[in-house]
């Protein structure tokens, strides 16, 4: 494949057309530190990742205090890109950020015709005008970066991700999996 076709490409190009006004350019250091670990998205084949053991690491590593975690479902492995991890992490990690007072974090997969995982929070929820805006990359107050590129992994594994929780009553994402791409823990 061309290099001008590689996710990674992609990435760093979207990235350069968004920053390249700021004064973050004239530190390229800086930029780069803002997507190093990402670098390899798309570069290895899909490996089967433990959802439930995805949860329990993201959870343990952002020191979630005063949170409760709940899962339904989740004892299955997904087929996906090495990085599905960091998809996880950072909706984790959003929580925290911008859920407002946030007791409680859900994930499930439900039992349905159109595989699917959904992550749930009890917080503040996301406005409708920036359901889709929140994956666009430089969006938010941190680095503008977490959404985007989570988007950016699950299209390598051809699933999708989108907001659908109500503003006031906390936030909740779908991501559609490919059939053939979950299945229970042996």
């Amino acid at each position: 494949m061309p290099w001008e076709q590689t996710c990674c490409f992609r990435l760093l190009r979207s990235v350069w057309l968004r920053y390249r006004s700021f004064s973050l350019v004239s530190d390229p250091a800086l930029l780069l530190d803002g997507i190093r670990e990402y670098q390899e998205i798309g570069i290895g084949p899909p490996i089967w990742q433990d959802l439930h053991e995805l949860l329990d690491r993201s959870y343990h590593s952002l020191h979630v205090a005063d949170v409760r975690i709940e899962e339904e479902g989740t004892g299955v492995e997904i087929l996906a890109d090495a990085l599905f991890e960091k998809v996880i992490y950072n909706l984790m990690d959003n929580t925290l950020r911008y859920g407002g007072r946030v007791t409680r974090i859900r994930c499930s997969v439900p039992d349905t015709s159109s595989p699917l995982i959904l992550f749930e929070d009890d917080g503040i929820g996301i406005a409708d005008q920036d359901k889709e805006t929140i994956f666009s990359l430089g969006f938010g107050q941190n680095t503008g970066f977490g959404l985007f590129i989570s988007r950016e992994i699950l299209s390598i594994s051809n699933m999708t991700i989108r907001e659908t929780g109500e503003a006031g009553s906390g936030a909740r994402f779908e991501i559609q999996i490919p059939a053939a791409c979950i299945r229970p823990i042996q």
